[in-house]
């Protein structure tokens, strides 16, 4: 069988932008004859070969990438985000794992730094590098056996992703996390180091709202995959520990808290200058890396007494 019958790419959008007309010119370039489907809140004149544009019947991506699987019907799927690409290679090297293995549902790999945005990309992809700001493994080998990829590049057998019913809607953000536990209780996943997308990351501003909306998820997502993502509460617990600190520091006259603060930093100090040794960048990764952990942990926080996140998700642009 050809590329073109083994997969489709399924591509969730509020509508088409510069940044998705990018994704689409590399699929196009790569790919010509591969089925591409863009499940759009808002639907743009485009003019591509094997391009179906579905009007999304909601705002929620876990909803918009269900709805692209049950218009296809290749044996594999194949997600990217929007404001990514494809590099050469992507989909073979997917495929041809995925068919080396019938105990493999699912592959990924690492999102690289985006070449073809207008904005400089370099600190912003630095920063996902840190251990505090990424989530993506390192890796020697050409493959490994993990337990969560993310769905910006994520190839997966669609009869397995048909069987545990798609992704949950109910998660609002999280939801590629929470779907790779179901479907590690069932198959294998891995991450490929050759498997690669570049993805655009967010600059400062987009990276506090978005830091801040993970952590919206934190709790929901807990509650689904418990105990396979407990490390997801660690903003929150650092956060509802630094607030206990603070108070008990002012009863005490003690300074515990400042002692605190001071090893935080040097500990993210240290992750920072693994990912680059020039001065000029290490001052600009640090708020990234500094402030990721303490956004979610506030998100958290502000869930415990909110509950659901639906209306601050509803304005959260995944672009911004």
């Amino acid at each position: 069988m050809k590329i073109e019958e083994k997969i489709t790419i399924v591509i969730p959008v509020r509508k088409i932008d510069p940044l998705t007309e990018i994704c689409l010119e590399e699929i196009e370039s790569l790919y010509p004859k591969v089925n591409v489907v863009i499940i759009a809140d808002q639907l743009v004149p485009y003019s591509m070969k094997n391009l179906t544009q579905l009007q999304s019947k909601t705002t929620n991506i876990a909803d918009k990438r269900n709805e692209g699987v049950s218009h296809s019907e290749t044996p594999y799927i194949a997600f990217i985000d929007s404001d990514a690409y494809p590099c050469e290679g992507w989909l073979e090297i997917a495929v041809e794992f995925l068919e080396s293995s019938s105990k493999v549902a699912a592959v990924g790999g690492p999102n690289l730094e985006h070449l073809k945005c207008d904005d400089n990309q370099r600190i912003p992809y630095l920063a996902s590098l840190c251990p505090s700001v990424g989530r993506e493994p390192i890796i020697k080998t050409s493959s490994l056996e993990v337990k969560t990829i993310a769905s910006s590049n994520m190839i997966v057998r669609r009869s397995s992703y048909v069987k545990l019913g798609g992704m949950n809607s109910k998660i609002k953000t999280g939801e590629d996390i929470e779907f790779c536990y179901r479907l590690g209780r069932e198959y294998k996943i891995h991450f490929l180091r050759d498997c690669i997308v570049r993805h655009r990351q967010r600059k400062f501003s987009g990276f506090v709202k978005q830091r801040y909306i993970w952590g919206r998820g934190i709790l929901n997502v807990f509650q689904k995959t418990f105990p396979y993502y407990s490390v997801s509460l660690i903003p929150l617990i650092s956060v509802i520990t630094a607030m206990i600190l603070i108070v008990y520091d002012g009863v005490n006259q003690t300074q515990y808290t400042l002692y605190t603060i001071v090893f935080y930093f040097l500990v993210i100090f240290l992750t920072v200058i693994s990912v680059t040794k020039k001065i000029s960048e290490i001052f600009l990764i640090l708020p990234y890396a500094l402030s990721s952990i303490p956004l979610m942990g506030i998100g958290g926080l502000v869930s415990l007494v909110k509950g659901d996140i639906s209306d601050e998700y509803k304005g959260y642009n995944n672009n911004e």
